[in-house]
């Protein structure tokens, strides 16, 4: 005759206390991020201190570890994603009692929490703390001591007029290569750099949601002569060649070819166009943390931040998607004129530009004659300002702004504001562009593409 239920289980507790087995206990959880996703976490390792016992988070956040001994514990757990930000996550004691299971509720630190840890400050609003580690770009020796910059600029108000002012974080890396940055803005252009030893990354361009801690880690060559820092008061020639070499593929979406995108660095006058296979072959440039820009018309523009080897290729593959302008629904009645050229034509009439079309609009994107003849208009050296430093790039057009001065043109593609844009991406604009229009001052610029800022200049339209 077979024992009930319950006599069994009594006579099993009372075999395992006979025999000496310790009571045993399971211990049920989430885990929840408060940092980034503000979701239950997926993937971490739960741990109980003491014991070798651990367990996986799933999807939801949910862990369960049976048989665990009884009495007090510290729980705690670590995540890929945290310990990339150099963040502990707090343990927390629970109680575990015999024939309970035992629920208990983890979380990351919250914005808060992680800036008290990091900065032993509380965060102020739209900024964030920015770590990462400096390593050398051959190996992956961490390099101790090296400065790590990011530069932003902000506009003040003063009298009559706005000025801009440059703000510079820094800090300099441990043994361990590893820098913390403090009260870094989520809500403006930023540019980083990290030096050692008189060599230096490429500027790469920051943006951030609004989340509380990010990672960027930097890789700076110790040897290759173009990623030499040339100061301001020294530098008269272009960069030398560089020990890295880029084999870049551009497709679209669907995986066809794009020919004739034009691919550069950033902070170089190293730049190419791609074959009708969408592939291009850069030679002989700085090694270390770069800046891929691609810019090709009628398609979205693409940065991309890469480490670059010393004496070997880098591959790269980008895609770029078209640009895509949503309109609102018109009826149409007859045949309506190209609002475009009736536009062009309009502009012409009234004698406030320079219109160059066909052929000789393309020929701007290869010689200085061309934006010689354009009154008003003078080329740049080639040599931008970045910081304390100056970097080598192809000459852009120089115009006025409204008091006279003299200042980089505003470029527009197709009616699309490109801001910032270096020499060889506006020649790479210009390489398939029909019409150009130039405005050589502020004044002149039509009321629809004029720039709203506190120093708009001259314009240049370019019409594929």
């Amino acid at each position: 005759m077979p024992y009930p239920r319950r006599v069994g289980a009594t006579l099993l507790v009372w075999l395992a206390s006979a025999i000496g087995l310790p009571a045993q206990a399971t211990l049920r959880g989430v885990v929840h991020d408060s940092l980034l996703t503000h979701r239950p976490l997926a993937g971490a390792t739960v741990v109980v201190h003491g014991t070798d016992r651990t367990a996986l988070t799933d999807r939801r956040g949910r862990f369960t570890i049976p048989d665990l001994p009884l009495g007090s514990h510290v729980v705690g757990f670590f995540h890929p994603t945290f310990d990339s930000l150099d963040l502990a996550a707090p343990g927390q004691r629970v109680e575990l009692i015999a024939g309970r299971s035992t629920m208990v509720q983890l979380a990351t630190p919250s914005i808060r929490g992680a800036s008290l840890l990091l900065c032993r400050r509380p965060p102020e609003p739209s900024t964030l703390v920015l770590t990462g580690t400096v390593r050398a770009a051959a190996g992956d020796a961490p390099l101790e001591r090296a400065v790590v910059e990011v530069r932003w600029f902000e506009l003040a108000l003063g009298g009559a007029r706005a000025r801009e002012t440059m703000f510079v974080a820094t800090d300099t890396t441990a043994a361990d290569g590893r820098y913390r940055l403090c009260g870094v803005p989520t809500d403006i252009a930023l540019t980083m750099v990290a030096t050692m030893a008189g060599q230096t990354t490429g500027p790469v361009a920051l943006a951030f949601d609004s989340v509380g801690v990010a990672r960027r880690d930097l890789r700076v060559s110790l040897s290759d002569p173009a990623a030499a820092t040339m100061l301001v008061d020294t530098i008269e020639a272009r960069h030398p060649a560089g020990l890295g070499r880029l084999t870049v593929v551009v497709r679209d979406p669907s995986g066809a070819s794009v020919g004739r995108a034009i691919v550069g660095l950033r902070g170089t006058d190293r730049a190419d166009t791609t074959d009708v296979t969408g592939r291009v072959v850069i030679a002989d440039v700085p090694s270390g943390t770069q800046t891929i820009a691609v810019r090709a018309l009628g398609r979205q523009p693409q940065e991309l931040v890469i480490d670059i080897v010393p004496g070997a290729a880098t591959p790269v593959t980008i895609t770029l998607d078209r640009f895509v302008t949503l309109l609102p629904a018109v009826a149409v009645v007859g045949q309506a004129p190209d609002a475009r050229r009736a536009g062009i034509e309009r502009r012409v009439r009234a004698g406030i530009g320079y219109v160059i079309a066909g052929e000789d609009a393309r020929a701007l994107a290869f010689s200085s004659v061309g934006w010689a003849r354009i009154p008003g208009v003078t080329l740049s050296s080639g040599r931008v300002f970045s910081g304390p430093l100056i970097v080598q790039d192809d000459p852009v057009p120089m115009m006025r702004g409204f008091g006279g001065e003299r200042c980089r043109a505003d470029v527009w593609v197709d009616g699309i504001r490109f801001s910032n844009l270096s020499g060889w991406e506006l020649r790479g604009m210009l390489v398939n562009a029909r019409t150009v229009e130039v405005y050589s001052s502020a004044s002149r610029v039509p009321v629809e593409f004029t720039t709203v800022s506190a120093s708009p200049c001259g314009a240049v339209l370019i019409w594929s």
